[in-house]
């Protein structure tokens, strides 16, 4: 798979989290988005309360969710900024899209744990459009065929991605052929279908007649010794359970059932970290929230 982002490759490790953010444009009008972390420490981690909890979301700002069996969008859950309340608490778990109607112009922070391992989002089948998302903070070419595992495409499929800028969508939609791929007249020689971005939902149409299941395998990068980070994590090593943004700072929940110091490492690709907090010992770490679209953070022994 041509990711954005490399060096997801099998890990040996146990007990490891990963967690993150994600700052994405929300731009006056209507917002096709996606949830691309599993919100941590709370008792219903993916509810709209929850994934926009500390965000400065504008008065009246509306969100709706596709309703598959009806083929059409939901009821609109109503923003209340005075009460920081939805008025139908919709759960946007990680590979669902969902729609940010907004009155103006402000920038949503996705934050959470990246959901490791085997991911199965549900495609349903008989002709039937679904509004589905990658279940993590990556971009690509998630509906190729030639994936490992492969999307789940038959003939006759069909993709619409919306133009969040331009408030509209393309002229024509992506369509699969078997034996051939992807088709879309504006880039005949993509065959792999189009590049999603992060964050980014697709409308899919599956021309089977069953429902089928996307599947997606995510691990993380084996950590190479010498580098500063552990090369497997014991039961006793310290984890992070929870993160939150909010007015410009990171706030991280600390595991640390061995209870030594512990290092806090900041990466905006996975691969490179640097440590910005070392011997650390509480149950929670406070940083300034970095500038940048993405970021991720993990603890480590020294």
């Amino acid at each position: 798979m041509a990711l954005a982002a490399a060096g997801l490759v099998a890990s040996a490790e146990q007990g490891y989290s990963l967690v993150g953010y994600v700052n994405v444009t929300i731009t006056n009008g209507f917002n096709f988005v996606a949830n691309p972390f599993d919100v941590t420490g709370v008792g219903a981690p993916n509810l709209l309360s929850n994934v926009f909890s500390g965000e400065s979301v504008p008065q009246g700002t509306k969100a709706y969710l596709w309703d598959v069996a009806s083929q059409a969008f939901s009821t609109p859950s109503t923003y209340t900024a005075l009460t920081t309340r939805w008025s139908i608490n919709y759960d946007v778990f990680p590979g669902k899209g969902f729609v940010l109607q907004s009155p103006s112009l402000w920038t949503a922070t996705f934050v959470g744990q990246v959901l490791l391992g085997t991911n199965t989002i549900l495609v349903p089948g008989n002709g039937k459009w679904s509004l589905l998302a990658a279940p993590l903070p990556l971009a690509g070419a998630f509906l190729s065929t030639t994936n490992v595992p492969p999307f789940p495409a038959v003939d006759g499929d069909s993709v619409f991605l919306f133009d969040n800028s331009g408030q509209v969508y393309p002229d024509h939609p992506v369509a699969c052929f078997n034996g051939f791929g992807w088709f879309d007249s504006a880039q005949p020689a993509q065959t792999d279908g189009p590049v999603i971005n992060i964050a980014q939902p697709f409308f899919i149409l599956n021309a089977g007649s069953a429902d089928t299941n996307w599947v997606e395998v995510y691990n993380l990068e084996a950590r190479p010794a010498g580098s500063g980070r552990l090369a497997a994590q014991g039961a006793a090593a310290p984890d992070i359970s929870r993160i939150t943004v909010a007015a410009g700072k990171v706030t991280l929940a600390i595991l640390n059932p061995g209870g030594g110091p512990y290092d806090v490492q900041f990466s905006t690709d996975r691969l490179s970290w640097t440590t910005v907090a070392a011997s650390q010992t509480g149950a929670t770490w406070t940083g300034p929230a970095p500038a940048g679209v993405i970021g991720y953070y993990q603890v480590v022994q020294p």
